[in-house]
């Protein structure tokens, strides 16, 4: 019979009985869901296939065997049998183990040259993923050799190394030049003043939240999708809502950069813009263009906008607005133009909340705002 044909001759009290044994059979498995996974490499097991070395190039010809070990060119050394009761090769581990050996003094240089050049906008050596023969030499060979020395005794701290440049009399420099050091060190590689950086594209967002009052610090979680138009979704793999899901709660829209989400084949425009890294090839050191998409990012897109307008809603006069985006008060004919704009713009629009909108929206443009003296 056909399960039709069975509750055809079912009463309707079995019926009944039957769909509430059905109803909760599913409620058993309302919360079930597979665990939580990431993606990741495993060792098999304790043994690991053979590598050797192809006899004229023919693979079912095998010669000498290769074994596991260190490039020579960066010192060299073999990788040890693991014990008989290990379950994995070992290999990750004595690969991390010598790249941390304060006998390989090579991974503390190039990460303290990195630290040195995210803070100053350039390494000690130019060249931040290239030490070998090819590169230039260090601007200052003896400091980044004590920053590689500290960096190990400090036990790899990204933290405590991060807090000692920032503290230095070099980071805390101003970046304008006195006319003998623009004249006798035009390049300022003895640092006699801070290098002048814009932002990054990521940080100019959240300096745009941050402005508004709208920037998130929750910390941690899954990352989140913020809404984008339709027309700065061109380019996305496959079709926009599915492959753009936008995240449910608003309040997760306003979270740092950090937290967006990132995909390798698609950036978002404003990050797009201002040279974010492709996502496809490792990049040492950003770039840093001036090109006109900039300017229109910033000034017509729908995120800048509905940021303006969040913080023309919460200032009511001109220094509140200079010290919200630009965080100090107007000098005398920035207070006058702006009055006079303020008033121009209100009687064109119709709302003095407009035209505040319309004047947060221009000091974000500003090179103050962009850029770190």
């Amino acid at each position: 019979m056909s399960d039709d044909e069975i509750r055809a001759k079912l009463s309707s009290a079995d019926v009944q009985e039957l769909h509430g044994i059905e109803k909760r059979l599913v409620s058993m498995f309302a919360d079930y869901a597979p665990p939580p996974m990431a993606p990741g490499i495993i060792d098999a097991g304790r043994e690991s296939p053979r590598t050797y070395i192809a006899l004229r190039g023919n693979p079912s010809n095998p010669g000498e065997e290769v074994r596991p070990g260190f490039l020579t060119a960066l010192g060299g050394g073999d990788i040890p049998d693991p014990p008989l009761h290990a379950k994995s090769t070992g290999r990750r581990q004595a690969l991390a183990t010598w790249i941390s050996s304060q006998e390989n003094p090579l991974f503390a240089r190039v990460m303290a040259n990195r630290l040195w050049q995210y803070h100053f906008g350039a390494g000690l050596l130019k060249t931040s993923s290239d030490f070998g023969t090819r590169a230039g030499l260090p601007s200052h060979p003896e400091l980044l050799d004590w920053l590689a020395v500290e960096f190990v005794e400090r036990k790899f701290s990204l933290k405590s190394m991060h807090k000692l440049l920032m503290m230095t009399s070099a980071y805390r420099r101003s970046s304008n030049a006195t006319e003998s050091a623009q004249e006798l060190d035009p390049g300022n590689t003895l640092l006699s003043h801070m290098n002048r950086r814009r932002l990054q594209s990521e940080e100019i967002r959240d300096a745009i939240l941050q402005a508004s009052g709208s920037l998130n610090l929750k910390v941690g979680g899954i990352p989140v999708v913020p809404p984008l138009e339709t027309e700065e979704l061109f380019g996305i793999i496959g079709k926009p809502e599915q492959a753009w899901v936008v995240s449910e709660n608003p309040e997760e829209h306003t979270r740092r950069s950090i937290y967006l989400l990132s995909r390798r084949t698609f950036q978002q425009p404003l990050f797009e813009a201002f040279d974010t890294p492709d996502g496809i090839l490792s990049c040492s050191r950003r770039n840093e263009s001036t090109t006109a998409p900039q300017s229109l990012a910033l000034f017509n897109s729908t995120f800048v906008q509905d940021q303006a307008r969040t913080l023309a809603a919460k200032v009511q006069t001109i220094e509140e607005a200079w010290r919200r985006v630009l965080g100090r008060d107007p000098a005398e004919p920035e207070r006058a133009a702006a009055a006079e704009f303020l008033e121009r713009q209100t009687a064109r629009m119709g709302s003095r909340s407009a035209a505040i909108a319309e004047l947060v929206r221009g000091m974000m443009n500003l090179n103050e705002f962009l850029y770190v003296d």
